[in-house]
C-alpha cells in the first residue's frame, strides 16, 4: 500500500484540539476532515530523542490511544502518517507562538491596512 502525498494539517480545519474526556489536564485531537473525520485520539508516551548534537536533529517517538472511532487495518499506515503530521503541526505552531507571541502561524488571505 502506498501512502498518498500529504499536506500539513491545519488546526481548526483538519483537526481540533479538545479536552481529553478522561483527563482534565490534557488535550485530545479530533480529526475534522478526510478519511478519519470524527476520530478522537490522544498522544501517549511522547518522547523526544536527540540524534545529532551538531545539527539539532531529533526523533519523536509516541503512541496513539483511540478514544472514539475505529481504524481499519487497511488504512492504519495512513492514520499513522496523519497522527505524525498533526503532531508536527502542533509542534510547529507551538514554536511559532514561542517566537512570535500568541499570533497564529497561519497566513491570512486578507491584508491589513488595505481598504
Amino acid at each position: 500500500m502506498q501512502i498518498k502525498p500529504h499536506s500539513t494539517p491545519v488546526e481548526g480545519s483538519d483537526y481540533l484540539l479538545v479536552p481529553d474526556p478522561s483527563d482534565d489536564q490534557a488535550f485530545a485531537v479530533r480529526v475534522a476532515s478526510g478519511l478519519f473525520d470524527g476520530i478522537l485520539y490522544k498522544y501517549d508516551r511522547l518522547k523526544v530523542r536527540e540524534i545529532d548534537e551538531d545539527d539539532g536533529g531529533a526523533v519523536v517517538e509516541f503512541n496513539v490511544l483511540l478514544i472514539e472511532g475505529d481504524i481499519d487495518q487497511a488504512v492504519q499506515l495512513e492514520f499513522n502518517q496523519l497522527t505524525t503530521d498533526i503532531l508536527h503541526s502542533i509542534f510547529a505552531e507551538m514554536a511559532y507562538k514561542e517566537e512570535y507571541g500568541n499570533e497564529t502561524g497561519h497566513t491570512n488571505s486578507s491584508q491589513s491596512g488595505q481598504e
